[in-house]
């Protein structure tokens, strides 16, 4: 998509977790300027959309942790599902697990040197714990109400799609935060001068894992729950 000054931060398609990286580290509050354009967010970051567009472009890609925000726009909701899940929801799980491991090397060998990694162990630790009932909430609950285009709009607990989506953008808010949390402490994921290897390893991980969460949000935020809703409406008119 093209993108015009007058766009919406949250229409941002495949940009938008770059965009997020990058408006972050101008100190923007990134968790309220979806409903804003982009030319008020360059505003507040004090950058220029024309300096916005060329530092976007000199952005490194997403590492192909995602096809076409726009062909998901389009493509069946169950085909939509199942890449969530076999892309985001493996990597997440299996990140969390890889980096607790990492970060608990870091500390054993360095806490003292770096007394900043005790920090990150209890934010991350909340996130770990969250994130993975929230994808075990989603896996078991949500999905499948999705797929079964809900009865009513209803899903197989008794509970409408609606505010299922509104318990998961809660939840994806929570996991956001955690992670500015660390941000800040990490200063945005700044490598330590003469990093060891460990440390260089989490801070790496950490920033590769926001990033997926990233687009991992946005596809669930804009994409899947939206058209989830509207197709259960469109059934339930039908019925």
């Amino acid at each position: 998509m093209q993108i015009e000054p007058g766009t919406q931060f949250q229409d941002l398609g495949k940009d938008y977790s770059k965009a997020r990286r990058l408006f972050r580290r101008l100190g923007v509050d990134i968790n309220s300027v979806n409903d804003q354009t982009i030319a008020d967010v360059c505003d507040q970051a004090g950058i220029s959309f024309k300096d916005f567009l060329r530092t976007l472009v000199a952005m490194s890609p997403e590492n192909g942790m995602t096809p076409s925000m726009e062909d998901w726009a389009r493509a069946p909701l169950a085909d939509l599902v199942h890449y969530i899940q076999d892309r985001h929801h493996t990597y997440t799980r299996q990140e969390l697990i890889r980096l607790g491991r990492v970060l608990e090397e870091a500390l054993n060998k360095h806490g003292e040197q770096h007394p900043e990694l005790q920090e990150i162990k209890i934010h991350f630790h909340h996130l770990r714990e969250d994130l993975l009932k929230h994808l075990d909430m989603e896996d078991r609950i949500i999905f499948p109400s999705i797929l079964a285009n809900g009865a009513d709009g209803r899903s197989p607990v008794f509970i409408t799609l609606d505010d299922l989506h509104r318990m998961a953008i809660t939840e994806h808010e929570a996991a956001e935060e955690l992670f500015q949390n660390i941000a800040i402490i990490t200063r945005n994921f700044s490598l330590p001068l003469e990093a060891v290897p460990a440390i260089r390893a989490l801070y790496l991980g950490l920033r590769d894992l926001e990033e997926d969460l990233f687009v991992h949000i946005y596809l669930e935020n804009h994409l899947l729950f939206p058209r989830s809703l509207e197709e259960a409406n469109q059934a339930q008119s039908r019925s």
